[in-house]
């Protein structure tokens, strides 16, 4: 499990948000992008999916997120991986995504 702060200034993402003033679910992936976990990945990886569970993350707010590995299986010559985000303002959860990402692997048959 990795943790990193992340912080959505209203000024660079003020051309994506909604009348509430949430941040949008499509930007919520950012915080792993960031991490350490997705710099180690040697190759190419690909965000193929996402699910959001809630959202209620506000822009100029510093969050706290935790990225946990939630699953990794390989299918045919793709490897996929399934991570969980989850966004904390102080000990509430403020967000919790699920996002799957491909990596293109050889295939030792």
């Amino acid at each position: 499990m990795e943790t990193v702060k992340i912080c959505f200034k209203t000024e660079e993402i003020s051309e994506f948000l909604l009348h509430e003033n949430a941040v949008p679910d499509a930007l919520l992936p950012k915080a792993w992008f960031m991490s350490e976990t997705s710099a180690a990945f040697n190759n190419i990886i690909y965000h193929t999916r996402q699910r959001v569970i809630h959202n209620n993350v506000r822009p100029d707010k510093t969050y706290t997120v935790k990225i946990m590995l939630k699953d990794s299986r390989k299918i045919k010559q793709f490897q996929q991986y399934t991570y969980e985000l989850v966004y904390y303002d102080g000990p509430v959860v403020r967000a919790r995504v699920h996002s799957t990402f491909v990596q293109e692997g050889h295939d030792e048959n």
